[in-house]
């Protein structure tokens, strides 16, 4: 850690979390990722200063057809198994609402990173 990182005992869970819809996202794309950031702040405990939400539209298939569809990513810097029911349930409800995919057509993917394998500002925690 540098002099400008943050002490081990302070690090952020710098989460991040990774959205592909097979939906037409255009138009939605700033209350898609401001929702998703405020949801994922909330679920793990971080000021949205450390969090990160990508979103993009992409070919999803599931279930043996196309209908909408999604798949999220949430990683994190010890990021807490505790905080994936709630992350779950509100991203799927979130994407429901703004982009009529159900709930039962979202897979989320849960990850921890451990901090020497996620880098930032020129370097890694």
């Amino acid at each position: 850690l540098s002099a400008k990182s943050p002490s081990l005992a302070l690090l952020p869970k710098m989460p991040l979390a990774k959205i592909v819809v097979n939906v037409p996202i255009a138009g939605k794309e700033k209350t898609i990722l401001a929702e998703a950031s405020k949801i994922t702040s909330k679920h793990t405990k971080k000021p949205e200063t450390y969090v990160m939400v990508t979103l993009e539209q992409g070919a999803v298939f599931m279930d043996g057809n196309d209908s909408p569809a999604a798949f999220l990513e949430v990683r994190g810097i010890g990021l807490q198994v505790s905080a994936h029911a709630g992350l779950s349930s509100d991203l799927s409800k979130m994407l429901g609402t703004h982009l009529g995919v159900e709930a039962d057509r979202v897979y989320i993917n849960f990850s921890e990173v451990p901090a020497k394998s996620w880098g930032w500002n020129g370097s890694t925690f």
